[in-house]
């Protein structure tokens, strides 16, 4: 109103002039034509409906006005209301199942109708659940999706280290930051038990389930580019379907597929560095213990070195003169170790070795030196009179005796999840492979007997490293660039004599991660001429493709015996389950691929290893025991010892009445009938 009036007052000003005066007029319509919309903009009420292209109305679509704040929701006809709405607006209307639509708002007559079409494509408005997809609006469980594309846009090189500040839910955790490999553990949910072992199948009890494209298999060995959702299960509802491995949630991949379209390469390349920030500098021993004492006084505990003491020991250990290494002292077992490390099937070459050391004798020491030669190689002399050799010369007589043996060649194959490396385990008596599944490498492993147990075992991997210690046979070396690895242990087992057994373990030929695993073990099948093949079936999935195209190599490219070896039956019921029949029908199965009268027997791998583990006193954390507990009970009933399902001629040595606990389960288990065919072999 003010700028009426003040258009008044322009008009009485100015009436003489007629120009300014129509221009006024014209100011006053345009003024008073604006302010008039502006009340019919706040008043206007857009009635519609919404439907389908049938007609049949949508409830629950939203409607508004486009790129406005103003919505309303259809009713069960279809029906809405729209405050504030002007003509020629552009009005937007969506809804969960169908394609949005714009329509212009002409006139508010009440006869607006917006026709949404029905969207077609599932992977819009469904999400991948196990074994299918669900539409979104009927999603009740605990998950999230997050799609390839976002995933793209972390530069990680482990998949899992792009969860973080992407999933909800999903906490993770790298354990090292070795370059270009961070094995990144992670948790759906935080930590659901504090059971960090082993489970039977080889994964760690507290990882989560994952599932790509409907297979189990490590999360670790993929990257962002070809996947196109990750799925995240959280709670019990969500991963009833898969019971006890979905306990700690589960995580669905669901890769790409191909489009009909013209073909499409993408390339990228990252490039990244990492380099120690800093090296602290390590104390001298003098500093060590002054700080030792230092540390004991603020936890009020007794100094652990005298204060007196220190002064006089750094004065010891500084004026201390090493004298010069008098060889002649450990002349006889250096001149051993040489030629057991060097020369030991090759008199020629320990000849050479043994001059050069009589060379550094003095005249009266070497006749007794050439005693000790000879008996190396053989000769028939009791070396008395040399005390440092008594128990070398035990030791060397039972390796001497032993090395004479022929070794019974074992070549053992299967498909990933088997549980070879159990098995070899077991066999071993001891834990000289990993059992985790996707574990496996691309390496042969050959594991060899020794004559008695000297609490020592060998490896080859790279270097010689005579006190192999768990971590170093679990871990393979980066330095070997060959296909070989050569563990030297001695083989556990009731039976009195110890036979010269080279057991050879090959790469799963299954693998999904590395067809080189497939080629390397097809190779070695071919070149290698071993006594005896074992071929481990999995008792829990008999019949895969994988396997049946593993069955129709061996047939064809096999010419010695093979042994045929259904693991895993401990996990057998009952009333569900029968032994006697996998074995039956394996037998038909194996004679309808073309061999014929194939050995088909039992064996329960983790429970032989549980049962050597505790005879021969070796560390059994709490599930272990319980696990030795329950298989024992289950594996004495009549339905299920496995050794009775052996040939008569395989039997096992022959047990006491009161023998223990441990002793019965390595007799049910199976395994020492399967001992028994592999060290006698060659008098089959």
């Amino acid at each position: 109103m003010e700028l009426i009036k003040d258009s008044m007052v322009m008009y009485k000003i100015n009436k003489k002039n007629k120009i300014r005066t129509g221009l006024n007029k014209v100011l006053l319509a345009t003024v008073l034509s604006s302010a008039s919309l502006s009340v019919w903009a706040q008043e206007g009420i857009l009635k519609g409906r919404v439907v389908d292209v049938e007609g049949n109305p949508i409830p629950g679509a939203v409607v508004n006005v486009l790129e406005g704040s103003r919505i309303a929701l259809s009713d069960e006809n279809g029906y809405f209301q729209l405050k504030k709405v002007v003509p020629n607006d552009e009005i937007y209307a969506t809804c969960v199942g169908y394609l949005p639509a714009t329509e212009v708002a002409s006139e508010l007559d009440g006869g607006f109708t917006i026709v949404l079409k029905e969207d077609t494509d599932v992977y819009m408005h469904t999400a991948p659940v196990p074994f299918g997809r669900k539409p979104m609006k009927y999603m009740t469980e605990a998950t999230s999706v997050v799609t390839g594309e976002e995933l793209e846009k972390h530069p990680v090189t482990v998949l899992q280290n792009a969860f973080t500040s992407t999933v909800t839910g999903v906490e993770t955790y790298e354990k090292n930051s070795e370059p270009g490999w961070s094995e990144t553990l992670f948790y759906i949910r935080g930590l659901r038990t504090m059971n960090n072992n082993l489970a039977n199948d080889g994964q760690i009890a507290e990882k989560p389930l994952v599932i790509v494209d409907n297979v189990e298999r490590d999360l670790s060995f993929l990257d962002a580019y070809p996947i196109e959702s990750i799925t995240i299960l959280k709670d019990a509802a969500a991963c009833a379907i898969y019971g006890m491995r979905g306990a700690n949630g589960a995580i669905i991949v669901t890769t790409k597929r191909g489009q009909a379209g013209r073909t499409k390469i993408d390339f990228t390349q990252e490039v990244g560095f990492q380099t120690v920030s800093g090296i602290p500098e390590s104390q001298n021993s003098y500093n060590y213990a002054l700080t030792k004492n230092q540390a004991n006084y603020l936890d009020g505990k007794e100094p652990e070195h005298t204060e007196s003491g220190l002064p006089k020991n750094l004065k010891v250990a500084t004026a201390t003169k090493f004298r010069a290494f008098k060889f002649f002292s450990y002349r006889y077992c250096l001149l051993a170790d040489c030629i057991f490390i060097a020369a030991f099937s090759d008199r020629e070459k320990g000849k050479k070795i043994f001059a050069e050391l009589e060379a550094l004798c003095q005249k009266r020491y070497r006749k007794k030196l050439r005693e000790v030669f000879e008996f190396l190689y053989g000769a028939e002399n009791s070396l008395k009179g040399i005390s440092q050799l008594e128990y070398f010369r035990d030791c060397w007589t039972k390796n001497r005796a032993f090395q004479q043996q022929v070794p019974i060649k074992v070549l053992i194959t299967a498909t990933m999840s088997a549980g070879k490396s159990t098995l070899l385990n077991a066999l071993a008596g001891k834990k000289v492979n990993k059992t985790q599944n996707e574990a496996c490498t691309a390496k042969i492993h050959s594991i060899f007997n020794k004559p008695y147990e000297d609490g020592f075992s060998y490896e080859w991997d790279g270097a010689l490293n005579l006190n192999a210690g768990l971590e170093d046979l679990m871990d393979d070396s980066v330095d070997n660039q060959t296909e070989y690895i050569s563990v030297g242990t001695f083989f556990r087992s009731c039976f009195p004599e110890t036979r010269r057994v080279w057991l050879i373990d090959t790469p799963g030929v299954n693998s999904a991660d590395n067809v080189e695993h497939k080629i390397i073990t097809e190779k070695l099948i071919r070149e290698t001429d071993p006594d005896m093949v074992i071929c481990v079936l999995n008792g829990q999935a008999i019949g895969t493709d994988d396997e049946r195209k593993h069955l129709l190599f061996l047939k064809e490219q096999c010419r010695c015996r093979i042994l045929f070896v259904i693991n895993k039956v401990d996990s057998y019921r009952k009333n569900e389950d029968s032994i006697r029949q996998t074995l039956e029908t394996t037998r038909k199965e194996l004679e309808k691929v073309g061999f014929q009268s194939p050995c088909v027997v039992p064996v329960s791998a983790y429970a032989a290893f549980l049962a050597k583990q505790a005879y021969w006193g070796e560390p059994m954390e709490e599930e272990e025991t319980d696990d030795m507990e329950r298989l024992a009970h289950k594996l004495k009933r009549d339905a299920f010892r496995l050794d009775v399902l052996y040939p008569k001629e395989s039997a096992g040595p022959d047990l006491s009445a009161d023998c223990s606990e441990a002793e019965q389960l390595m007799l049910h288990s199976g395994i020492l009938n399967l001992e028994n065919m592999i060290y006698h072999i060659k008098e089959q």
